[in-house]
């Protein structure tokens, strides 16, 4: 059960900046399993957007263009490294989704170390 309401907790401490936090009841179809814990603070990450099937490259191949907007670095088979416009999509786990175009499946990009 998820709560609806946040609320921030009503510290006079001063430790630290509270943060608002919402309920959140996990009930485990085997209860043994928790042991002894009890009330134990958690971090839970909820999934907004995701998407299947889409190009990405790592993060930290994105150049920002004088012009505007993002970029990568290509490496082609054969040639010079050249600079293409990309435009991202969704962030996720190090990697940006880029609309296909001139990265297909397979291109080689620089990325920054």
């Amino acid at each position: 059960a998820i709560g609806r309401v946040a609320t921030i907790a009503n510290t006079t401490s001063g430790a630290g900046n509270p943060r608002p936090t919402v309920p959140l009841t996990i009930t485990l179809a085997d209860p043994s399993v928790a042991g002894e814990l009890d009330q134990q603070p958690v971090q839970i990450e909820f999934v907004t957007e995701s998407r299947t099937n889409v190009m990405t490259v790592p993060v930290t191949a994105l150049l920002a263009l004088a012009e505007g907007g993002y970029g990568v670095e290509v490496v082609p088979p054969n040639g010079p490294h050249s600079i293409v416009p990309i435009t991202p999509g969704l962030f996720a786990s190090g990697l940006v989704e880029v609309t296909p175009g001139a990265v297909t499946e397979g291109t080689v990009v620089v990325v920054a170390k």
